[in-house]
Parts: C-alpha cells; sequence; structure tokens
C-alpha cells in the first residue's frame, strides 16, 4: 500500500505540479521513460500500476473478475470497483491506449501467456506440441 503524507498540498498546487509532471512525462522516449519510471517508483507502486493497467486490458478483454482477480492476485472486490469503473467509462483513455493496433499488441501478447500459464494452444492436437 502506498502511503500519502497527512500535509497535503492545495488543491490549486497539488493542479500545478501534477500538470507539470504530466507535461514531463509527455516528453519522454521510451528509453527515458524505463529509466524515469525505475527511479521515480517504490517497487510496490510499481506493481500497484502494473496490476491495475493489466487489469483495465483483461476487462477489455471481457475476463471475468474473479479470473482478473485469480490471475493477477488482486482482490475481488477491487477488481468489482475497476469494473464498475470500466463499464461507466472511467478508463476509456487507457483503453483507447490499448487499443487494435497489432504493433502495440506486445503488452497483451505477454498478458495472454501468463493467462495462459503453459497451456499449448486450443484446437485439435493441442497437447502435441509440448510432447516434441
Amino acid at each position: 500500500m502506498t502511503h500519502i503524507s497527512h500535509h497535503a498540498l492545495t488543491e490549486q498546487h497539488f493542479e500545478q505540479l501534477y500538470q507539470a509532471l504530466n507535461k514531463r512525462i509527455a516528453r519522454l522516449d521510451k528509453h527515458r521513460s524505463i529509466t524515469f519510471f525505475d527511479e521515480l517508483l517504490t517497487p510496490s507502486e510499481k506493481i500497484m500500476l502494473t496490476k491495475r493497467f493489466s487489469a483495465i486490458a483483461m476487462l477489455q478483454q471481457r475476463y471475468s473478475s474473479y479470473r482478473i482477480a485469480a490471475t493477477l492476485r488482486m482482490s475481488y472486490s477491487t477488481i468489482a470497483k475497476m469494473s464498475v469503473r470500466f463499464e461507466s467509462g472511467k478508463y476509456r483513455h487507457i483503453v483507447a491506449l490499448l487499443g487494435g493496433r497489432r504493433k502495440d499488441a506486445h503488452f497483451l501478447d505477454i498478458l495472454e501467456t501468463l493467462l495462459l500459464a503453459g497451456m499449448p494452444p486450443r484446437g485439435r492436437n493441442r497437447w502435441r506440441a509440448l510432447n516434441q
């Protein structure tokens, strides 16, 4: 669980800083963004963000809340809340980012590998590939 200081910024100061952060992130290329997030985020924050992003991708692919919770080892109540937000359109920009462009589907390929957990492809003679 992440820790937030009890010494809160004013809403105006927070918005100014948040907008400045967004502008800096938008300018990063692929390699610099990896370094940026590695330096900025703690291991638990990286896990939290990765799991949330993965859950949204799975919701987009219409996996059940139970399957998402079990696969990503998240609580069912967290996934249920995310599912309600997903259905109401809260994650529409993230869903657009995940979009149908094949060149950007690497994340979904990794997620599918995790979901299959080493199972062979579906269909006739599916176990044959493992015996070779």
